[in-house]
């Protein structure tokens, strides 16, 4: 029997076992799993959540048979949290009809990120002009030029952004302007004149 039951947090990882806690009685909460090896008393498990700022328990059963010694906090359906906000969870475990909670944990969830430039190409004139390029996302993002003729402005910023390109000079060429921000690159082609 199971008499005392702790979350410890160390590192990615939270550590559930008893407060003697012998390897047997160890498991490990990390990115998305519990390991529950030497607890064959089961009864049941899960996760439970509520907003920061108030709200009531919400519980989500994992599993009520353990067919292995790992279930996957990631795979499961049933949290369907809001991005962007802040949400205190924890484990738990039911054995002989008693409820062991992990540590309240505090988790903010993150945007999913997105990074879109268009057009891919623009097209000026032989004697020059101007264009422009939309950035469309929710991330910082930088760009460089792979000619000196190429110039625009803004060549950094945070958000969406209307990018005024000027081709000053006369020519038939193309180049490029290299957009990066976290996880993403994306390339505009640049076409002047006849190419």
């Amino acid at each position: 029997m199971i008499n005392s039951i702790f979350f410890v947090q160390n590192g990615p990882h939270y550590s559930l076992g008893t407060k003697q806690g012998t390897s047997s009685q160890t498991k490990i909460l990390g990115t998305g799993g519990l390991n529950i090896k030497g607890y064959k008393d089961v009864d049941t498990y899960g996760m439970q959540h509520k907003l920061e700022s108030s709200g009531s328990w919400t519980t989500t059963v994992i599993g009520s048979t353990l067919t292995t010694d790992y279930f996957d906090v990631s795979s499961f359906p049933g949290f369907n949290l809001s991005e962007d906000t802040s949400y205190h969870y924890r484990s738990f475990i039911i054995v002989d009809s008693v409820y062991y909670y992990g540590d309240t944990l505090l988790i903010t969830t993150l945007v999913t990120p997105y990074f879109n430039v268009s057009p891919s190409t623009i097209y000026i004139p032989q004697m020059g002009g101007t264009s422009t390029i939309e950035v469309d996302t929710n991330l910082t993002w930088s760009s460089i030029p792979t000619s000196a003729w190429i110039t625009y402005f803004p060549e950094y910023g945070t958000g969406n952004q209307i990018i005024n390109v000027s081709i000053s000079t006369q020519g038939d060429r193309s180049g490029a302007i290299f957009f990066t921000a976290p996880d993403f690159n994306i390339s505009v082609t640049i076409a002047q004149g006849n190419v």
